[in-house]
């Protein structure tokens, strides 16, 4: 249903990589996907990038993401965007995280699922974070090879293929450049896109210290551009073949 995976380097220019896949999905209760559409997971501002994984599309999304935005229709604006962040880094909390899960599980409407995150934020310094239900902020697992997170149900997918190309050689978990991350969470992607779990493309967002490049936009098009493109071709290939000789 989604994959997200947040990627930091160690060699190089400071960065972190975020990707995610754009699939949504109604299941039934046996796990059989019956409907399938597209939704952007990765939100982002100015300093911050964030991936959730869980419900999609409701209107307390919106508005958690339109007062991190500091839309003034949310009741919010650039200060208190930013005094929202500086406190959630500080006490490792993410309040209005624990919040917006407390008003999902109240609303008679939705089922009971809550909402997980990644976020990568470049003030007050480069970090990476996983923030759990109740906001919690977590770091990447000190078991692992080098800064990265996952989450969604395509996470036991990207852990696997992350360490199966540590544990193979094709990587050296020490010299992890944004181009790498950038490879890896690519990979990562189409990797759980294999199962019913992930799918229609990679979305993708790159943090520097200096720097928050948004490429998803770009993406989609170069992927709509050469399918256009493809199938002109075939279309063309029929209407020579229909020509009188």
């Amino acid at each position: 249903m989604t994959t997200i995976v947040g990627i930091k380097t160690n060699y190089g220019l400071d960065g972190i990589v975020l990707a995610a896949d754009f699939l949504v999905g109604d299941y039934t209760d046996d796990g059989k996907l019956v409907d399938k559409g597209f939704c952007r997971k990765l939100q982002h501002g100015d300093y911050w990038v964030m991936g959730s994984s869980g419900l999609y599309n409701t209107r307390a999304l919106n508005r958690f993401y339109g007062v991190l935005k500091g839309y003034k229709n949310y009741g919010s604006n650039e200060e208190k965007a930013k005094n929202i962040f500086r406190e959630a880094i500080e006490k490792r909390r993410f309040m209005d995280v624990d919040t917006l899960n407390a008003d999902l599980l109240t609303d008679d409407t939705l089922s009971e699922d809550t909402l997980e995150f990644i976020l990568a934020i470049k003030e007050p310094n480069l970090n990476l974070w996983f923030v759990d239900h109740m906001g919690n902020l977590r770091p990447s697992p000190k078991d692992r090879d080098f800064d990265y997170l996952c989450a969604g149900s395509g996470s036991d997918s990207v852990i696997s293929y992350i360490e199966g190309k540590i544990r193979d050689g094709l990587i050296s978990a020490d010299k992890i450049n944004i181009p790498l991350a950038i490879e890896l969470c690519r990979g990562s992607i189409a990797s759980a896109e294999r199962s019913k779990d992930a799918g229609l493309g990679c979305d993708l967002v790159v943090l520097t210290k200096t720097s928050l490049d948004d490429h998803g936009p770009e993406i989609r098009k170069r992927l709509k551009e050469a399918e256009n493109g493809v199938f002109a071709k075939i279309s063309s290939s029929y209407e020579l073949a229909e020509k009188p000789q």
